[in-house]
């Protein structure tokens, strides 16, 4: 039971089978989990019902987390940068996260014109 989740994430519930480009998809737990947060407030995700399911699933699939790293847990509030891509406005976290090397890349996609090679 404890590894389910993890075990189909990213595959179709329709087919367990990778999602294809244009498929559309639903994660009612997540909307659940957003629900609940809205309801209750963010210390039910922190110290809550949903903290325990979160470090279960994670130690069920090797996870070193425990509740006391999660209710310990502080985000820090950063302003995201942007690049244009296409007619949109991606957003990322700054550097020195992975979100730099997101736009790093649309931008040299968008240079290259890399739609006229199809889905990526």
């Amino acid at each position: 039971m404890c590894c389910r989740m993890m075990r189909h994430a990213g595959l179709s519930n329709e087919t367990a089978q990778l999602y294809i480009v244009g498929e559309v998809t639903h994660n009612r737990k997540t909307g659940q989990t957003l629900l609940t947060v809205v309801k209750e407030g963010v210390d039910e995700f922190f110290e809550g019902r949903i903290v325990e399911k979160i470090v279960t699933s994670v130690r069920c699939n090797g996870g070193f987390s425990t509740t006391d790293d999660m209710r310990r847990h502080e985000a820090e509030r950063i302003d995201p940068i942007s690049v244009p891509y296409h007619e949109v406005e991606v957003f990322e976290c700054p550097p020195n996260r992975q979100g730099f090397a997101v736009l790093v890349m649309l931008r040299l996609m968008a240079g290259l014109e890399a739609e006229r090679f199809g889905p990526l």
